[in-house]
C-alpha cells in the first residue's frame, strides 16, 4: 500500500481544481514574509508551491528578504562557507542557484523613503512643541520646528525596514511615558523637538546597537560627528545591516565644522560652540562644560545640561527596558 496515496490525491484534486479554475480566471498567488519562517519549513514551502502549481498558469508572487533566505538555504543543505574566501558570495551564489527552480523573474524592491510628514512618528510628536531660539541680533539661531524634524526623520531612517521604525518609536513612546511618570521635576511645555531627537537617538543604540552608551560626539576632518557604539563587527554578520545604515544617516545629516581660534600662546585650537541647530542637537551628546564670555552660549549649555536631568532618567528607564532585547 502506498502510505502517500492519501496525499497524491490530496494533491492531484488541487491541481485540477486549479487548472479549471485557471481556464476562467487570472490567479495570483501571493506568499509574504517566507524568510521569517524557519529554515526548513520555508524549504518546505517552495518545494509545495513548485509540485502543486508546476504546469498550471499561476503567477506566484513570493516576497522574501533573499540576504537571510540564502544563509537559510546553505544551513539546511550543510553548505559552510565560513572557512572559504568571501563566504557571503558563495552563500549567495548556492541559494541563486537553488531559487533557479522555483523562481523565474527577481524584481529587487529598496526600502523606499519616508515621506515629508509627521504621520510616522504614529504622534509621538504631539508630546513636544518646536523650538526658535534668536541669537544677539535677532537673528533664528535655532530653529527645531516641524519642518526640521520631519527632514531629519525622513533622512534618519532612510533605507531602514517599516517594522523596525515602528518598535523604536513605539520603544520611545513607552520609555518617555514612564519617564515622565518619575519624580523628576519637568515642565512639560517645555519639552522641545531636541528632546525627542535625542531620545530616538538614545533608542536606537540600546534597540539596535545593543550598547548601554549613548551616541559620542568625535572629530575627524575637521568636522564633528556623531557616532554610534558597537562592540562588533558589524561587516561580516548580514543580520546588522540596519547598524551601517544607522551610522551612515547620522553621519550625513549630523555633521558640524569646527569652530578654530588661536589662544594666547598663537596654538591652534578648537572649540564646540552652538551656532546652529544641527551644532545645538550635538551638543545634548557632549560632557563638555563651557565657560564663554558669550551669555548666550552659557544660556544655551545651562538650558541643554537642565534637559539632561530628564534625559538621563530616560536613559536609565530605557536600559531596564532593552536589557533583554
Amino acid at each position: 500500500m502506498d502510505s502517500f496515496f492519501t496525499l497524491k490525491s490530496g494533491i492531484k484534486e488541487i491541481r485540477n481544481q486549479l487548472t479549471e479554475l485557471s481556464g476562467e480566471h487570472k490567479i495570483l498567488l501571493i506568499v509574504d514574509e517566507l524568510d521569517r519562517c524557519l529554515p526548513e519549513y520555508a524549504i518546505k514551502v517552495l518545494e509545495r508551491l513548485h509540485h502543486v502549481c508546476n504546469g498550471i498558469p499561476i503567477i506566484q508572487i513570493i516576497t522574501i528578504n533573499k540576504k537571510i533566505l540564502a544563509s537559510n538555504i546553505a544551513k539546511v543543505f550543510g553548505k559552510d562557507y565560513q572557512n572559504e574566501d568571501h563566504p557571503d558570495i558563495l552563500i549567495n551564489l548556492f541559494c541563486e542557484s537553488y531559487l533557479q527552480k522555483f523562481i523565474d523573474i527577481i524584481i529587487p524592491l529598496p526600502n523606499g523613503k519616508i515621506d515629508r510628514s509627521l504621520d510616522v512618528l504614529q504622534g509621538i510628536e504631539k508630546g513636544f512643541t518646536p523650538c526658535i531660539r534668536p541669537n544677539n541680533i535677532g537673528q533664528e539661531l535655532i530653529k527645531l520646528d516641524d519642518v526640521f524634524l520631519t527632514t531629519f526623520i525622513s533622512s534618519l531612517m532612510d533605507g531602514i525596514e517599516k517594522r523596525l521604525q515602528e518598535k523604536i518609536f513605539n520603544q520611545v513612546t513607552l520609555c518617555h511615558k514612564l519617564t515622565i511618570q518619575t519624580d523628576i521635576k519637568y515642565n512639560n511645555e517645555q519639552m522641545s523637538y531636541a528632546i525627542l531627537i535625542y531620545e530616538i537617538i538614545s533608542c536606537i543604540c540600546r534597540y539596535v546597537y545593543h550598547s548601554n552608551k549613548t551616541c559620542c560626539v568625535t572629530t575627524l576632518d575637521d568636522v564633528y560627528t556623531l557616532d554610534f557604539y558597537t562592540g562588533i563587527d558589524i561587516s561580516v554578520i548580514p543580520e546588522t545591516t540596519e547598524y551601517v545604515k544607522f551610522q551612515n544617516n547620522i553621519h550625513e545629516f549630523l555633521t558640524y565644522p569646527i569652530n578654530y581660534f588661536e589662544d594666547n600662546e598663537g596654538r591652534h585650537r578648537y572649540a564646540f560652540e552652538i551656532h546652529d541647530t544641527k551644532s545645538f542637537l550635538l551638543a545634548f551628546f557632549t560632557k563638555q562644560e563651557v565657560q564663554s564670555y558669550d551669555p548666550l552660549q552659557n544660556g544655551l549649555w545651562r538650558w541643554i545640561e537642565e534637559d539632561k536631568i530628564f534625559l538621563n532618567k530616560y536613559d536609565e528607564i530605557l536600559n531596564m527596558l532593552c536589557s533583554n532585547i
